[in-house]
């Protein structure tokens, strides 16, 4: 005992001798009753004293009245310094941490990445939090405190939503968002947004004090928290950036521009069936005029989906072998192919155009004219590319019920950040209304080249639905509209090959990477088959003749009966027809890898 009163009286002594040191008056704003003295009615202050006790009596009075954590007036610069930190939390879960992420994990769907994009982005919302602040600190009383606590509840939901709310989200390849599809998950993040708003309604309605206190604990730790992941991913990103060489791009150089001599053209469009020509043919049987010469092969067997696989089996000819890991495949995919080796041997220019190689952009800048590192021509248009981000982040961090207002496509992130430069040095992506426009008001020209090769990707028939049917763009439209556009396009390009001359000893290939499909195959109610329309080299009156169609069964591959692959020609017909110069004569190039 006595040994506990020793280390009582220490522990007492040290704590006084360290407040004094601090400057805390342990007595600040304690209630104390007032010194007490006698007052006489013939004091000459007597009746001062009665005023000030009695003024003194009725303010403690009140004081006292007051339930503890009741809302008490905040200065300006107090409101502005609570409501700051709750600014950041809102505008930087919503608009900084959202983008960042997104933008990194999406490999190389994007055409920039986390670092191209961060110090406006920070520039920005930076300044959107501090007009935010300023504005909630204009407030004063339970009004401050109200919105204070709903700002944060926002924030605090994008939080949640990113974190827990967001499962089974598809992904952003252009088809719309059916909210029949999630109906539980979309009842589920309703009500968990209007318990957070809500209940932060009640608390700055019952315990103001505390609610601001709590907002700023929350508001505080989440942007440290988060501060420090963006730092982790740029930090990683930056890394990536300085071991690799320059980012390698896909140009539209020569992408209007062909041989006076000998021309092969690839139209890839996007997912293109051949039940969707079929129902184009029934809306608009006029829509294939323009593709005299042509053979339409109605029986068509496909290779590989997604696009960023069916677009590589297109320039390659490969796909994986049955015993064969992937990745040594997809490492490879290029390098052990022969076509564009080939396509050059043979004397052509080689131009590819497509916004889905990624990482293998460079493997094809080796035959590819128009693939090479970045240079400083790119102008990338930050606000553009700002607004779309903002966009796509709310997209991600809202309820679900109110997801469709902020839906997009990555093709929408893209464009956005390269912008409409119509200059030949400007990245290549896909943009069918913005390519018809270049198409219909620049034409095509003659280049000095041997033969010329050219590789174009577009839309097509893919979502999202942007083209009406004379190939503008237009807020909504369908299916058919969108492929009847797409193929007007193509015949744009046939009309001017056949001004300059060019279209009788042209090969064309207009087909697709893919038909309609699913991530699960129990959903597809026919067979998926990409379009195939070929018109060989053929003299001028070959080339003159209505489009034909063909039910020979056409694609890259077969399984025989005895279980061994044997290889089909996707061109069986051509062969006899002829694909390559006139008269006949064979290309076996396209015939082995198309």
């Amino acid at each position: 005992m006595a040994l506990s009163a020793v280390i009582g009286v220490a522990f007492r002594r040290s704590r006084r001798a360290l407040m004094r040191i601090l400057g805390i008056d342990e007595d600040a704003k304690k209630e104390r009753d007032p010194a007490v003295r006698e007052l006489f009615p013939d004091s000459p202050d007597y009746e001062q004293a009665i005023a000030q006790a009695d003024a003194s009596a009725r303010e403690r009075k009140r004081r006292l009245a007051t339930p503890i954590g009741a809302d008490r007036p905040l200065a300006w610069p107090l409101r502005f310094a609570r409501a700051l930190p709750v600014s950041v939390f809102a505008v930087g879960t919503a608009f900084v941490m959202t983008p960042i992420e997104i933008v990194s994990g999406s490999g190389t769907s994007l055409v920039f990445s986390a670092s191209d994009i961060l110090a406006p982005l920070l520039v920005a919302c930076g300044s959107a939090a501090l007009i935010l602040a300023a504005a909630l600190s204009l407030l004063r009383g339970r009004a401050f405190t109200v919105a204070l606590g709903v700002v944060c509840a926002l924030g605090l939901g994008c939080y949640l939503q990113a974190l827990f709310l967001n499962i089974g989200l598809p992904i952003a390849d252009g088809q719309a968002l059916d909210l029949r599809a999630h109906e539980y998950i979309t009842a589920f993040s309703a009500l968990t947004w209007i318990v957070l708003i809500g209940g932060s309604i009640f608390l700055a309605a019952k315990r103001p004090r505390i609610e601001r206190a709590l907002v700023i604990v929350i508001s505080t730790c989440l942007v440290v928290v988060q501060a420090a992941g963006v730092i982790g991913i740029i930090a990683d990103q930056q890394g990536e950036r300085d071991a690799s060489a320059s980012r390698t791009v896909i140009t539209r150089e020569g992408l209007f521009d062909l041989s006076k001599n000998g021309n092969v053209i690839v139209f890839v469009l996007d997912m293109f069936d051949t039940a969707t020509m079929d129902q184009v043919l029934q809306d608009d049987p006029s829509v294939l005029d323009e593709f005299t010469g042509f053979t339409y092969y109605h029986d068509s067997t496909g290779s590989m989906v997604p696009t960023r696989y069916g677009v590589k089996y297109l320039l390659t000819g490969r796909v994986p072998e049955g015993n064969e890991k992937f990745h040594d495949f997809y490492d490879s995919w290029f390098t052990d192919s022969t076509l564009l080796r080939d396509v050059v041997d043979a004397s052509y220019d080689i131009g590819i155009y497509t916004d889905t190689l990624g990482d293998h952009n460079e493997d094809a800048a080796e035959f590819a004219e128009n693939i090479h590192e970045e240079g400083d021509s790119a102008h990338p248009d930050i606000p553009a590319a700002l607004l779309i981000l903002a966009k796509v982040s709310l997209y991600r961090d809202m309820p679900w019920a109110l997801k469709p207002l902020f839906w997009f496509s990555t093709e929408d992130l893209n464009n956005a950040y390269i912008g409409h430069d119509p200059s030949q040095s400007a990245e290549y992506l896909i943009d069918d209304a913005f390519y018809g426009n270049m198409l219909r008001e620049e034409g095509l020209t003659l280049n000095d080249e041997s033969n010329s090769f050219r590789f174009i990707h577009l839309m097509g028939a893919h979502w999202p639905y942007t083209l009406d049917k004379n190939g503008d763009r237009v807020k909504e439209s369908d299916l058919i509209e969108q492929s009847e556009g797409s193929l007007g396009i193509v015949a744009d390009y046939l009309q001017e090959m056949k001004r300059l001359g060019v279209y009788g000893n042209a090969t064309i290939v207009v087909t697709a990477d893919h038909g309609y499909w699913h991530l699960n195959a129990d959903e597809l109610n026919y067979a998926s088959s990409p379009i195939m329309l070929v018109k060989p080299a053929e003299t001028a009156e070959e080339a003159a003749r209505p489009l034909r169609v063909s039910e020979a069964p056409t694609g890259p591959w077969r399984l025989s009966r005895n279980g061994h692959r044997r290889r089909r020609r996707r061109l069986i017909e051509v062969r006899h027809a002829g694909l390559g110069r006139p008269g006949g004569s064979s290309n076996p190039i396209l015939l082995d890898h198309l």
